[in-house]
């Protein structure tokens, strides 16, 4: 049984924080924009001679003597005039300002977000490539032992024996398989629109084999542990296991057969710690 290629599990989408235009800072404003901007504060007629004298917007903002030398003249500036531009100027000034203010406060709490984001990513990852895992265990179990001993024409075990000992990890190995199949399928990328939660809530109720597996595992472990080498069936086990991926030759049954039960706390654990770190405006909190 050789392992196929798996294309990546799970790939974080960088994080897109909300998008706010600053249209008051001045210090991007174009020609065009100073004038938008100047009409906006009702300045219809200092918008009109800016534009006659093609003034730049960062002239407007760094006005100085040497723009009313120039400029005085050319745009028939008294003092009343002078006055009003001194304080219009100032008000953007004031506006850029607290938009500075306002992008440097954005940008820690941004910052601090992507950093929840991108742990709950990884938290999703690590959940999906140990499932992956964890299937992968199980599934050396169903294909290369469960499986072909169906297939023996000479029976190793009794039909009773083989319900107990293969009978619930079948059932968990389809569970688990089918919801390995949907977070590959539905996240291949993992995004702040993912929807991890509603996914596992689907097989939540499918995961009650887990409790009938756990109260006959001790029965299951009596009786494969009196049946290794030179028990026929210990002898078929590891043949079969020559055929496991390298990793897992070495595994015992016993130790493949008890990741059902360790995988129980560890959703448990992954489960939780996503859930402190969600926020209820995150599209996954609701699931």
């Amino acid at each position: 049984m050789q392992s196929q290629q798996q294309p990546p599990l799970c790939l974080i989408f960088p994080y897109s924080p909300p998008y706010f235009s600053y249209s008051l800072d001045a210090r991007k404003w174009t020609k065009k924009m100073l004038l938008d901007q100047l009409q906006k504060m009702g300045e219809h007629g200092l918008a009109y001679r800016c534009y006659l004298n093609e003034i730049e917007a960062n002239q407007f903002f760094h006005i100085d003597n040497q723009f009313y030398e120039k400029y005085s003249k050319k745009m028939r500036l008294n003092l009343v005039w002078i006055e009003r531009i001194n304080k219009i100027s100032n008000k953007i000034i004031e506006n850029t300002a607290a938009c500075v203010i306002q992008k440097a406060v954005r940008s820690m709490l941004y910052s601090k977000e992507e950093k929840r984001y991108l742990y709950c990513g990884n938290v999703v990852k690590e959940f999906i490539t140990t499932e992956s895992t964890y299937c992968e265990q199980l599934g050396v179990v169903e294909n290369l032992i469960h499986q072909p001993l169906i297939k023996q024409e000479k029976p190793l075990l009794t039909p009773e024996q083989m319900k107990l000992i293969f009978g619930g990890v079948s059932v968990i190995y389809g569970v688990n398989t089918a919801l390995l199949e949907n977070l590959r399928e539905k996240l291949s990328v993992y995004s702040q629109n993912s929807r991890f939660g509603r996914i596992v809530l689907t097989f939540t109720p499918l995961l009650r084999v887990y409790s009938d597996y756990c109260q006959i595992y001790p029965q299951i472990s009596q009786l494969v542990s009196s049946m290794k080498v030179p028990h026929p069936f210990g002898t078929f086990y590891k043949l079969q296991m020559k055929q496991a991926p390298e990793h897992l030759q070495g595994f015992d049954l016993l130790s493949l057969l008890i990741t059902p039960i360790q995988r129980l706390p560890r959703y448990r654990l992954l489960l939780k710690d996503l859930l402190k770190h969600l926020r209820p405006s995150d599209v996954d909190y609701e699931d």
